[in-house]
């Protein structure tokens, strides 16, 4: 899974109940691989992950400018890029 573009917004939602993250492998992050945001050049990404929109941490490396993997560890997900 490849998410790029310009103002983008995506939101994934998995399984609370195992905490199992929206992006990603039903069988967990040590199954994902080539799951990546790349935000078009000018713009920078984000990526919460967390609970809710109101609970959250920005994934470690955020903001970032260039292609970058995907790695959160809770179910509520949200990359977004922006100027």
């Amino acid at each position: 899974m490849h998410i790029s573009g310009g103002d983008t917004v995506v939101i994934a939602i998995g399984d609370k109940s195992t905490n199992m993250p929206g992006i990603g492998a039903a069988g967990g992050n040590a199954y994902v691989s080539n799951v990546t945001a790349e935000p078009d050049p000018g713009y920078q990404g984000y990526i919460q992950d967390g609970t809710s929109l109101e609970d959250y941490s920005f994934m470690e490396g955020t903001p970032f400018h260039e292609k970058t993997d995907i790695r959160v560890g809770r179910f509520y997900t949200k990359v977004y890029f922006g100027p």
